[in-house]
């Protein structure tokens, strides 16, 4: 499933890309063609004209406006000046009326040369505005009598404005000049770029419809008052952006509210497809086969996810970029399937039968990195040797060495991690291994501790029921008894014996029985030539016959007959061991016998050794167990 994921992730930004081919960009489009996905709103047009410079490219990101309240000061005004602006005044309170529009000294009860100097005023707030804010939202104007200072004179820095009138200046023309320099202020609104012509799309009376030759001929338009209206409404921004994302294309209308922003974005949906990317195909960078196939994969899913990764940056940033043809996006294709071709076969000879045959794992792992790094710049100089030999090479550049140094650190952790992990294996199966051994002699101690006390119980309850029979019985008896377990003091800490030791205890211990059982014990023991130093578990034969007598031949009153017989055929040793006494029983290990021999052989062969038995035609259990450990 993640494998099938990848594919999809890789191969459909080229089916997009193929499908998408345009010769226009987006840009061009939109700015220059007219393009809109609906009809286009004039008022709000005419702010983004105005406040925007309506374009992306523009030298303010965002529209200016007063932070704190709109506040005027006059200086040598006469009663015609005092009146218009108060009629400015008056107006802007209608258009704007949430807006604080209001002389200076009514506002904070001082003038503002008074203001200005009181310290106090600095950490103090009036009306709950800061003092900044109120020395910067005032705007000064002055009124001269030099008749050559420019009366339409502006400084956005200290917001003032200079006027020199005539005696004969009517009313309604100062009210015209002041308002049309005041509210170019309080929007700080941007000239259209062709300054020989008028904007037709827009009222040729605008006041903010540029070039003005005289400002007489200006009028304070409805869409004048639309755009003041807008800009200081609480929740401009969100108006403005849902009308750009209304009317035109998403790609377009997200660079044009915030460009940064929405490089913010595409970088972070970069870095989730990347991460994505990197998640659905860790299987592959992390694999440890060293085929050339799996040195391929990782370097075309790298370079296919670089390559898609560029296509998104260049999609949603790079609209100024006309879209490319099925010829291009093709070759782009073939042109990452043949450096990761060139690059994985490099690493592939490099590391495989130079690197890995001959350096220790340090100089291994600074080579591969080395390596790595290098094989990256492979697609970069076969791109600026066969493709384009630019001065524009190295700001492309600068960002791929930052990737390609990433992608070299991001393998080597991967190459020490595997390298740190085999190694924490390896030691783990050495203690796993040490553990097993140290828990298979504990389990076999275990059993011959077991094993021996049994038998020990039975030899001396016939030693004690021979005592009031025949005590010469009962003395060969005890001195069977010592050999048997001399063999075994002998033994200690051993877990394998010869044939030939096992044989011969056995023969004490059926000397044993044979004394207890006298001619009713009858026992034959047959053992191939060649057999007698192989190898077995101790104590694998003893529980065999100590259970064909016990169960067997203290059974029937008749003669008892058990018989041993060891052969090898076909690399195992056949172990068999038959009574005449009564049947198994269907729950075999029941008895303690069997499951200390099925104990040994699990612990000395595991699953290599092979226990059963038989009914009929005779009664007998096999073991089969390889010749040689």
């Amino acid at each position: 499933m993640k494998k099938i994921l990848l594919i999809i992730i890789l191969i459909t930004p080229l089916f997009l890309k193929m499908m998408s081919s345009s010769q226009d960009s987006l840009l061009i489009q939109v700015e220059d063609n007219g393009f809109s996905k609906k009809e286009k709103d004039i008022p709000w047009e005419y702010v983004k004209d105005k406040l925007f410079e309506g374009k992306i490219n523009r030298s303010n990101e965002t529209a200016k406006k007063f932070s704190g309240p709109i506040l005027f000061t006059l200086k040598n005004a006469t009663e015609k000046d005092s009146v218009a602006v108060s009629i400015i005044i008056e107006d802007l309170k209608k258009i704007i009326p949430h807006k604080t529009v209001e002389y200076f000294s009514s506002f904070t009860k001082n003038e503002f040369s008074e203001y200005s100097k009181d310290l106090t005023n600095r950490k103090n707030k009036t009306q709950g505005y800061s003092y900044c804010d109120i020395i910067s939202s005032t705007i000064k104007i002055n009124f001269e009598t030099d008749p050559y200072r420019n009366k339409r004179g502006t400084n956005e820095s200290i917001q003032s404005l200079y006027f020199s009138f005539k005696k004969e200046t009517s009313l309604e023309e100062r009210k015209k000049y002041i308002q049309y320099e005041v509210l170019r202020t309080i929007c700080f609104v941007h000239n259209s770029n062709d300054f020989l012509f008028l904007n037709i799309t827009y009222p040729t009376e605008a006041l903010f419809n540029s070039p003005t030759y005289n400002v007489l001929d200006k009028e304070f338009t409805e869409i004048d008052k639309f755009l003041i209206q807008k800009l200081y409404s609480d929740n401009f921004e969100q108006q403005f952006s849902d009308y750009m994302y209304e009317t035109y294309p998403w790609r377009y209308a997200n660079l044009f509210i915030n460009k940064n922003l929405a490089h913010l974005k595409v970088y972070a949906l970069i870095g989730l497809v990347g991460l994505l990317l990197f998640i659905l195909s860790f299987s592959l960078f992390n694999s440890r086969k060293t085929t050339y196939l799996y040195y391929f994969f990782p370097m075309l899913v790298v370079l296919l996810g670089l390559m898609n990764l560029h296509w998104i940056y260049s999609h949603f940033i790079e609209i100024q970029q006309p879209g490319g043809s099925l010829k291009n996006t093709i070759n782009s294709f073939l042109y990452v399937l043949s450096s990761a071709l060139i690059i994985s076969f490099l690493l592939w000879v490099a590391e495989q039968r130079i690197i890995n045959n001959y350096l220790g794992f340090t100089y291994q792992f600074v080579m591969k990195l080395v390596l790595t790094f290098s094989a990256l710049h492979i697609p970069v100089l076969i791109g600026y040797y066969l493709i384009s030999k630019t001065n524009g090479t190295l700001p492309v550049y600068i960002p791929l060495f930052f990737v390609f140094l990433t992608l070299t650190l991001g393998r080597g952790l991967l190459i020490y991690l595997n390298h740190f992990s085999d190694s924490l294996v390896k030691q783990k199966e050495i203690e796993l291994s040490r553990l097993k051994e140290l828990n298979a002699k504990n389990e076999l101690k275990s059993l011959h501790a077991h094993i021996n006390p049994h038998f020990l119980y039975n030899a001396l309850n016939s030693i004690a029921s021979l005592m009031h029979e025949s005590t010469s019985k009962a003395e060969e008896m005890i001195l069977s008894l010592s050999d048997l377990f001399r063999y075994s003091i002998n033994r200690k800490d051993k877990k394998m014996s010869t044939i030939e030791d096992e044989v011969e205890m056995l023969e004490n211990y059926l000397k044993i029985e044979k004394i207890r059982f006298g001619k009713r014990l009858q026992f034959t023991i047959d053992v191939e030539n060649g057999l007698l130093k192989k190898e077995i578990p101790m104590y694998i034969l003893q529980p065999l016959i100590e259970n064909a007598v016990k169960h067997g031949v203290s059974k029937v009153e008749a003669c008892g007959e058990i018989n041993l017989e060891i052969k090898e055929e076909e690399g195992k040793l056949w172990i068999t061991v038959s009574d005449n006494g009564i049947d198994f029983p269907k729950d075999m290990y029941s008895g303690y016998g069997l499951q200390s021999v099925y104990d040994l052989l699990r612990l000395s062969y595991g699953d290599k050794a092979i226990l059963n038995w038989t009914n009929t035609p005779k009664k007998k259990i096999t073991i089969l167990i390889p010749s040689q450990l």
